[in-house]
């Protein structure tokens, strides 16, 4: 037997809210452009920026694939109608970013953020954290951390592909970025071009590396209802062996060319969580894989990996479409609704079906 269906589009209620982004950056120009090629799914509302270089002058001069005549504004207005959505993408830091988020939830703006330590904010500063889930509880707005790493790749992804299982033992999330395809500011902080002795410098301090490995850590073991005991992270610099030039660096051998950071997280003696992520010029192909042992195994693996950046922008919109009922207060991605397509949503509406007759019985897809 064999059928053919007619399917029928239903379109399901969206409200168009406005949008603003709040920081031009890399991430928010792309923001940019993505929310202006689907204006039947956002309504660009604004553009805030403080830079000196960048306030008052055309969008249009900035991102000309916007295609609005508006002017970076150095301060957000209030939400037009009182709702909208923010995204903000100023900075990795949950301290730098938490008074503009507050101000914006103030004014009245469901908060999507790239901010990495938001994406997690309970490990790194409890306190902020608390203060924060109180300000969006206040103005009955939701604010979340998201994108691509963390948001979903090393966090998200693996708990989606946990719901599978009947038990979960452990989580081994490898992720390898080709940095040579990336941007400016993503191959500067992997250390192109320094010597190692200046790596180990910045990485002892804090300074360098992938912000959000250990939120990811935390995230995962928050969603399993695990209780780790101990998480240990190392950050070692990747060596080139040749002369290495990209768009952007010139880097000879001997040299940094990028990171190897891990974090492994513990309960106990017993490694539950173990997250690696190498991210390098000399990284190729990049590549995205999941294994999940427990009951049953379930293994993932994404030839070529997720995009860092176009990806990033894409859990941004994605989380923005989720926020037609979002839950209220300072809310982890895995917490919205489940991840969509930006698009404008379509439900299909099925006929009923035509039946062919002299197929084949009793095969089953």
């Amino acid at each position: 037997m064999k059928r053919t269906h007619q399917l029928q589009p239903k379109r399901r209620s969206f409200q168009r809210h406005p949008v603003i982004i709040v920081g031009l950056g890399p991430i928010g120009q792309e923001v940019t452009r993505v929310v202006s090629q689907h204006d039947s799914v956002f309504r660009l509302a604004g553009v805030v920026d403080r830079a000196a270089d960048l306030a008052g002058r055309s969008l249009a001069t900035v991102v000309p694939q916007a295609g609005k005549r508006l002017r970076i504004l150095p301060d957000a207005p209030a939400a037009p109608g009182g709702v909208g959505i923010a995204f903000l993408t100023t900075a990795s830091s949950l301290a730098a970013i938490a008074p503009t988020a507050e101000t914006l939830l103030e004014l009245g703006y469901h908060v999507v953020s790239s901010t990495e330590e938001l994406s997690y904010p309970w490990l790194r500063d409890p306190r902020l954290a608390a203060r924060l889930d109180r300000a969006a509880r206040k103005a009955n707005r939701c604010l979340v951390g998201t994108g691509i790493n963390p948001g979903w790749a090393m966090d998200v992804w693996p708990l989606a592909l946990a719901a599978n299982m009947q038990a979960v033992r452990t989580v081994n999330v490898n992720r390898v970025v080709d940095a040579r395809q990336r941007r400016q500011p993503l191959q500067a902080k992997v250390g192109a071009e320094m010597t190692r002795a200046h790596f180990e410098k910045l990485a002892g301090e804090g300074r360098i590396g992938h912000v959000g490995l250990v939120e990811s850590v935390a995230h995962l073991a928050d969603g399993l209802g695990w209780q780790l005991t101990e998480v240990r992270e190392t950050l070692l610099p990747r060596i080139a062996k040749k002369r290495i030039r990209t768009e952007y660096f010139d880097v000879p051998q001997g040299r940094v060319c990028g990171i190897h950071h891990r974090a492994v997280g513990l309960e106990g003696s017993r490694r539950r969580i173990e997250l690696d992520l190498i991210m390098s010029l000399d990284a190729s192909p990049s590549s995205d894989s999941v294994q999940l042992k427990g009951t049953p195994d379930v293994q993932a693996i994404v030839p070529g990996g997720f995009h860092g950046d176009r990806a990033t922008v894409s859990q941004l919109l994605s989380a923005a479409r989720r926020m037609q009922e979002p839950p209220v207060g300072l809310r982890l991605a895995s917490e919205l609704a489940v991840p969509a397509a930006i698009a404008r949503p379509v439900r299909l509406q099925l006929q009923k079906p035509v039946v062919k007759q002299g197929a084949r019985r009793g095969r089953k897809s």
